[in-house]
């Protein structure tokens, strides 16, 4: 029997002992691979889920805004300071035009009006359809259904109409920042909401739907368990290249 004592290099090519060596090198590789290959994978998803946290953590005091998956779920009503500041109460999205002429929805109702009279949000989009309120307003209605009247000299005038919109698939709404968010194949079209469902209300803005304590202990603990895995990369692609000089 050929004995496997002495070194490697010095065995001839065509030895058992050393064609044993480099299917059991093989073997281990493969099963090195294959760690790396699924530890990747939990770093990448670790990172999708502190990146989903911190977005979460930022957009906690957003008015009407809404955590991935949640976008069926109510916020808070809260009171708030201005004629023009509305909630949405049920499914729906209020549709504003942005700077670059594409549309955009979002809950987040805290508007005001600009030079024109029309509604726009605090960074600039204008509420689509708006209504016109008149510069010498005295004070501005707003009902459940959206229909807006303003008070002049002492009476009251419809200046135009807040619509809703509500999505078959809300959740497939794609994030454009500032909470605003874009259709998608996956949402379905935008449709005029359901009155029965869906009312606006006056005086109040919906709270942001993000947990602050539960988001900030996913941040903590996804960056743990990132910093473990890729410390687990490491390790097996030191031990790869090991290997491979083994079976060389």
């Amino acid at each position: 029997m050929e004995s496997t004592g002495g070194p490697l290099w010095l065995l001839p090519p065509d030895s058992p002992a050393l064609a044993m060596q480099r299917r059991s090198g093989y073997a281990i590789t493969r099963v090195v691979i294959n760690a790396i290959s699924q530890a990747t994978a939990g770093m990448l998803a670790q990172k999708r889920r502190l990146a989903g946290a911190a977005q979460d953590v930022a957009n906690d005091l957003t008015p009407g805004y809404k955590p991935a998956g949640a976008a069926t779920q109510q916020g808070p009503l809260m009171t708030a300071q201005g004629a023009l500041d509305l909630a949405v109460a049920g499914p729906g999205y209020f549709r504003v035009t942005t700077a670059s002429g594409g549309t955009a929805y979002t809950r987040n109702g805290s508007f005001r009006s600009n030079a024109s009279g029309r509604l726009v949000t605090i960074s600039g989009e204008t509420l689509s359809p708006s209504p016109t309120v008149p510069a010498d307003a005295e004070s501005i209605s707003v009902a459940s259904d959206g229909r807006v009247s303003a008070a002049v000299n002492g009476k009251l005038q419809p200046v135009g109409r807040i619509e809703l919109f509500t999505f078959q698939n809300p959740d497939a709404l794609s994030p454009m920042g500032g909470g605003l968010l874009a259709a998608t194949p996956g949402s379905g079209p935008a449709t005029p909401a359901d009155p029965r469902q869906s009312r606006i209300e006056q005086g109040y803005l919906e709270g942001s739907n993000s947990d602050l304590a539960e988001d900030t202990a996913t941040e903590i603990t996804s960056s743990a368990t990132y910093t473990a895995l890729a410390r687990v990369v490491r390790m097996a692609e030191e031990m790869q290249r090991s290997l491979l000089d083994l079976v060389a």
